[in-house]
């Protein structure tokens, strides 16, 4: 079975990025989820582990969707940029899932991941629907 490691950097109210590496097939991708919020439903970013990622067909995106996350539901992989916590005034696309990008900037004031839309369609491609796993680690990735 394929195996990803993502390895996030510190997390800030402009959100938690990190890096989704496939190792073996020397591919990666950028990502952003919420600031870390101790794992509350809509308002952080998922614990650091390690799941099981499905093709999901019944959720509101087509796509993966992360198993049995600890306290959460419907954790997807998807598209969009920001993941800023929206309390304090900060544009999100996400409730709590995890955004892809081909890279890391910032748009409109705020960081993001850019190419998103691309990136998607890249893991797509190279996952073809298959499951996969993931682990999760916090540390610094520069």
């Amino acid at each position: 079975m394929t195996h990803g490691t993502l390895v996030r950097a510190a997390s800030t109210d402009a959100g938690t990025f990190g890096l989704l590496t496939f190792p073996t097939e020397g591919l990666s991708f950028h990502t952003a989820e919420l600031p870390w919020r101790g794992n509350k439903p809509g308002e952080s970013c998922i614990p650091a582990g390690t799941y099981q990622v499905t093709w999901d067909t019944a959720g509101a995106v087509i796509g993966y969707l992360l198993r049995d996350v600890p306290g959460r539901g419907e954790i997807q992989i998807h598209v969009g940029n920001w993941a800023g916590d929206v309390r304090k005034g900060l544009r999100s696309d996400s409730k709590g899932c995890i955004l892809l990008g081909l890279s890391r900037s910032v748009l409109q004031g705020q960081p993001a991941v850019g190419r998103s839309e691309l990136a998607i369609k890249q893991l797509h491609a190279f996952l073809n629907r298959k499951p996969w796993t993931l682990t999760i680690v916090d540390g610094s990735n520069g």
